[in-house]
């Protein structure tokens, strides 16, 4: 009898899947856009917990992502890593996924894009899909227009000009001390790289956050505990802030956020940083050419802010070239509110219902071919114009290179408009100071393997910079397989 009612439930359940399908597939038809069909949504709760399963069988089969059917395909988490412009490239600037739940609208058009995110009130940031960042209560990700410019004005202060000069100094006495950890172990390679970047990025924004500066403690360090040091600096900070018009609860779920945007995507994308620089040392000598001219023999100590991080444009270009390629979030979901809405994608207006799902397709027009040339290689050189020449270039060369403004719309890892990320500066400054210490004096080595030839080391660090997972980030499923080391220049 049980066995009977639960197989009923399972046929019934399948049904309604299928029925719910085909009515989305009817308005989708109405949209007048290519659609595929996706019989099982993102979102849904049973394909979640097993997914991960079900892919680890197919990634050990003898078949290419690209030769599975859409309906498999895209029902994996982060599909969108492994697509990059594909899609798009097949179906056009706009297209749409369908399943029992939801329309998903993919757009890949530049004009399109800029619109979904300057008319804020036209396509709505998806509260619902945020709630499970409200880990200790409201926060700016999931707070609805009316409320959210009381947060972004709190939240704003920690990352405005006034503040980077300490962030440039803060991420320098870092970067020291992780480099000092790193040379510490010599030929035996850098434990943990990806813990180590998590933990210079943390410092920093603690240190930031709560004018406290905290030891760098390595994986090739021994082992201590600063919960306290962080617990006592949070409850100052909950104390300040409590005053300045956010409960006690939106202290604490802003303070999480701030620490899910702001630490895990910078950590996660200097991570991918060193792998990519230390597989191709041509960039580091590219690179550690610049900063050598630039801050010549000044102390690291004395290394002025709003004199040298304007002029470091090179290590500012590997920032923004390992954003392009592995963006911390490759798509960004907004939603049209209560009435249809217009846009213009190309030389068509699409008329877009109630309720559906619009989608910046950050991914797809990053490794778009009409806006990018070349776009699938991580190459930093591309966002250099007017670059020195070859030959050892004299300092105004180097400092006569600009670097590339994207067309408006092909390139937004920080999201774009009035409800973009307040910490993209802090993040340059970040990822800049750490390049700048790291690469002036040593460079970064892959280990290789008893018997592996330098280039295939080399080849494995790309692989692993591939091997991504995406729970709720962009991150490489195991950085700590390939073991760099850390040598002077």
């Amino acid at each position: 009898m049980v066995v009977q009612l639960f197989l009923d439930s399972v046929l019934v359940y399948l049904l309604w899947n299928i029925i719910c399908l085909e009515i989305n597939a009817r308005k989708a038809r109405g949209l007048k856009v290519p659609f595929v069909r996706l019989p099982i949504d993102s979102n849904n709760v049973p394909w979640t917990i097993i997914q991960h399963h079900v892919w680890s069988i197919l990634d050990r089969l003898p078949i290419k992502w690209s030769s599975y059917p859409d309906f498999i395909r895209y029902s994996r988490r982060g599909w969108h890593f492994a697509d990059k412009s594909e899609t798009h490239l097949r179906l056009g600037p706009v297209w749409a996924l369908v399943t029992p739940v939801a329309i998903y609208l993919h757009f890949a058009d530049p004009d399109a894009i800029h619109e979904i995110f300057a008319r804020r009130t036209d396509f709505v940031r998806p509260i619902k899909e945020y709630k499970l960042l409200e880990v200790y209560g409201p926060c700016i990700s999931t707070a609805g227009w009316d409320d959210w410019s009381r947060h972004r004005k709190v939240l704003a202060a920690p990352f405005n000009e006034s503040i980077m000069k300490f962030v440039w100094n803060e991420t320098l006495h870092q970067a020291k001390e992780m480099l000092r950890s790193w040379a510490s172990v010599a030929e035996a390679g850098i434990p943990s790289m990806q813990k180590d970047t998590r933990t210079l990025s943390l410092n920093v924004l603690a240190s930031t956050g709560f004018r406290k500066s905290y030891n760098f403690h390595g994986s090739a360090d021994p082992a201590i505990d600063e919960e306290g040091g962080y617990r006592d600096s949070l409850q100052t900070r909950k104390d300040e802030e409590a005053k300045k018009g956010l409960s006690i609860d939106e202290i604490f779920g802003n303070l999480f956020v701030i620490n899910f945007a702001g630490h895990d995507t910078t950590a996660n994308t200097l991570a991918f940083s060193m792998l990519l620089l230390a597989a191709h040392p041509d960039v580091q000598a590219w690179i550690s050419e610049e900063i050598i001219l630039v801050t010549k023999d000044v102390p690291i100590e004395e290394w002025d802010y709003k004199d040298l991080f304007p002029q470091l444009k090179r290590c500012r270009a590997v920032l923004l070239e390992t954003l392009r390629v592995y963006p911390p979030i490759m798509a960004l979901p907004k939603w049209t509110s209560r009435r249809a809405q217009t846009i213009k994608v190309g030389d068509r207006t699409l008329t877009i219902p109630p309720g559906i799902s619009t989608i910046p397709y950050l991914r797809a027009i990053q490794t778009h071919p009409k806006y990018w040339p070349d776009p699938y290689p991580w190459l930093p050189s591309r966002w250099i114009l007017h670059a020195a020449p070859a030959s050892p270039p004299s300092v105004d060369q180097v400092l006569g290179e600009e670097l590339l403004l994207p067309e408006r719309g092909t390139y937004f890892p920080w999201s774009d408009g009035p409800q973009n990320c307040p910490g993209k500066k802090f993040a340059e400054v970040e990822a800049v100071a750490v390049l700048a210490c790291l690469f002036k004096t040593h460079r970064l080595h892959v280990k290789a393997d008893a018997g592996e030839s330098q280039e295939a080391a080399h080849r494995r660090a790309l692989d692993c910079t591939n091997d991504i997972n995406m729970e709720m980030l962009l991150r490489m499923t195991n950085a700590d397989r390939v073991r760099l080391i850390c040598r002077e220049a």
